[in-house]
């Protein structure tokens, strides 16, 4: 499923997961929606998916670690998120905030995708 992909989305609210689904598309990206990470991970073109869009709810460090996390940047959305000097999880590269009110969302998407094609191996 992510041979044409880009971006992954896991994110459990079909309301949240819709919107960001669009409004990726709408910046020209392609999109492909998982119900988890371990069906990402499963996947055979992981190597063609530049970045990991995922909320709180279906973020799992124990599925993560052993084949996504450190290989390509994760995203994560939160509904909250620690308070002042508390700094994300390792494994994840960038963490935005619901609700998502801004464009940090896809500030956060764009930078992994400009870095991906920066570098000939994925992040």
């Amino acid at each position: 499923m992510l041979k044409d992909a880009y971006i992954a989305v896991v994110v459990a609210n079909a309301g949240v997961q819709g919107a960001i689904k669009f409004a990726l598309e709408a910046l020209g990206l392609s999109v492909a929606v998982w119900p988890s990470l371990a069906a990402v991970k499963v996947d055979t073109d992981l190597g063609t998916c530049r970045c990991v869009v995922v909320d709180d709810l279906g973020y799992d460090r124990t599925v993560l670690l052993p084949g996504i996390a450190g290989v390509l940047p994760i995203i994560l959305v939160a509904e909250r998120y620690g308070g002042e000097g508390s700094g994300p999880p390792a494994d994840v590269w960038h963490v935005v905030t619901m609700p998502i009110v801004d464009a940090s969302l896809f500030d956060a998407v764009l930078a992994a995708v400009a870095l991906a094609r920066l570098s000939p191996e994925p992040c």
